[in-house]
């Protein structure tokens, strides 16, 4: 079976790109209690799970609760804009390229149609300066 993959060049950094379907989506509290969102991907070799980021921050204080961030929810409102889809929900059945690093690790996604490329991390940290 063949894979439709792509080397991009992303601020000086290569990453691999391997075309995948969104097939579902999470967005919500995992297991441990913080807020996250996942997108399940399928692509031709398999599938895999993109995001996994904390989208709120830990408890400041004994008795409080974690708490939404505002770099939490632009990077859910990237997601979105990346995707080139409307809403959370019209998401599934999106094509993207899930990027993945030298080392193998998934680091993002990027959208052929739009030209827009989203590298969670490289987000984020623009989003704390």
């Amino acid at each position: 079976m063949s894979t439709i993959s792509a080397v991009i060049q992303h601020n000086g950094q290569e990453l691999r790109g391997e075309y995948m379907t969104i097939k579902s989506t999470f967005l919500g509290r995992e297991d441990h209690g913080f807020l996250t969102f996942t997108l399940s991907c399928e692509g031709a070799t398999g599938g895999i799970g993109v995001g996994g980021y904390a989208l709120d921050s830990a408890p400041t204080s004994p008795g409080w609760s974690r708490v939404p961030t505002a770099q939490g929810l632009a990077l859910v409102y990237e997601v979105i804009a990346t995707a080139g889809v409307e809403s959370w929900e019209k998401l599934p059945n999106t094509k993207v390229l899930v990027l993945f690093d030298n080392d193998r690790r998934c680091v993002g996604f990027a959208n052929p149609d739009n030209g827009k490329v989203l590298v969670f991390g490289e987000f984020l940290e623009r989003q704390r300066t």
